[in-house]
This record gives structure tokens, C-alpha cells and sequence, in this order.
């Protein structure tokens, strides 16, 4: 019961997804569906995916052992140790992002589980294919964002509660203190001149929690 209804709520997802994205998707996104999978078949293979993941990472009690997830290397031997992925980029973007150094070869790091980068190196290469890794990534996102769109996506996570937890949508008063970190700079007022993406960002927070669709505002 579990398990299907997790593939309903992945597979309802892509639909609604799929759809924007073939309705009211910006230029450069249009025409890409073809690079989707059918919502059920992409909703397998997102859960194949976790299943693999699940399957190379450590277990709680090997995660609590700090000798054993203490692995010092230098960034050199990381990228060795996963070469399909491109650590220079991802690590200059968030670097510069953060203020931090820059990574050169001889900089030492510290990862948890060899085993892991490893093995997905692996998988990425030999295993998944690109519109599989799609499927997944989209469906991390439906997880974490799907909540903060519209109606069609609350109630998706609505029937998923339902159908595995036997819980019923909070109060609006009480979702909207939950969501209260989503508004930038918490509750302190913002300029109310020249707001951009982040006074925008502010109005569908406080929209969402008054129980409008701030897309009724587009």
C-alpha cells in the first residue's frame, strides 16, 4: 500500500509537470518532452534509482562510526574516484557562492563512504540512463518544492499523507507558520519598492498562507 501509493504520488507529479511544460513552459523548454518518460514508467524508474542508492549507502550504525566515515584525500583522488562527475565546476560554483578558497589537486578533503562515490560512478555510467537521472532529479524536487506550487501539487501531497500516514492537511494557520522560513528575511519587512525575485518570492509565501494560488497572479 506503502510503496503504490509513493508511485501515485511520483507518477501524478509528471503529469502535472509534463503538462506545464507543454502548456506554459518558457521557449527554451518547449519541445522537450520528448526527453520524458511516461509518468508511470518515470515514477519506476525514480524508485529503481532510490532503491540503488539506498542499496550503496551506509547503514545507521556504520554512519555513526567516526573512524570508518573519516576518509582523508586529496581533490585529485576524489575526482579519481568519481570521474564522471565534474567536481572543479560544482566546487567553484558553490566556492564562489560561499567565499571559499579555491580547490587546486593537493587540497585535502574528507568524505564518509569511499564505497558510495564509487559505486556511483557506476551507476551513472553503466546502469542509468539520462532520462532515468530526469525522472529522479524531478522527482527530488516534486519532494522538496511540490508543497510551495500550486493547488494541483498541495493535494497530491495531501492524498499521499492520507493514503500512508492517515493524516488529514493541517489548518492553514498552522501550515502557514511552517512555511513561514520561505519568505525571505523571515518575518522582517522588506522595502516595499523595487521588491524583485525576492519581494516576489515574499508575496507567494504570504499568498500560499491567505490559501490563494499566487499563479492566479500571473
Amino acid at each position: 500500500k506503502v510503496l503504490q501509493a509513493y508511485l501515485d504520488y511520483l507518477s501524478g507529479s509528471q503529469e502535472l509537470f509534463q503538462s506545464a511544460v507543454a502548456t506554459g513552459s518558457p521557449p527554451s523548454l518547449k519541445g522537450s518532452r520528448r526527453a520524458f518518460l511516461e509518468p508511470p514508467a518515470a515514477a519506476e524508474e525514480t524508485l529503481d534509482i532510490e532503491k540503488d542508492l539506498q542499496n550503496i549507502s551506509l547503514s545507521p550504525t556504520e554512519i555513526k562510526d567516526p573512524v570508518a566515515t573519516t576518509n582523508l584525500m586529496t581533490f585529485a583522488d576524489l575526482k579519481d574516484l568519481m570521474p564522471t562527475f565534474d567536481w572543479d565546476t560544482f566546487f567553484k560554483t558553490f566556492g564562489d557562492a560561499l567565499g571559499l578558497p579555491a580547490m587546486t589537486n593537493e587540497t585535502e578533503v574528507i568524505i564518509h563512504n569511499e564505497t558510495y562515490f564509487r559505486e556511483l560512478n557506476k551507476l551513472l555510467t553503466e546502469v542509468w540512463d539520462d532520462k532515468a537521472i530526469l525522472a529522479y532529479l524531478q522527482g527530488q524536487l516534486f519532494s522538496g518544492m511540490g508543497a510551495l506550487l500550486s493547488r494541483e501539487w498541495l493535494e497530491l501531497s495531501y492524498d499521499f499523507n492520507r493514503n500512508v500516514k492517515n493524516a488529514e492537511p493541517r489548518e492553514r494557520w498552522d501550515e502557514c507558520q511552517d512555511r513561514r522560513s520561505c519568505c525571505p528575511g523571515g518575518v522582517r519587512p522588506e522595502p516595499e519598492s523595487g521588491g524583485g525575485r525576492h519581494g516576489r518570492q515574499r508575496e507567494s509565501c504570504l499568498s500560499r498562507c491567505a490559501g490563494r494560488d499566487p499563479m492566479d497572479d500571473q
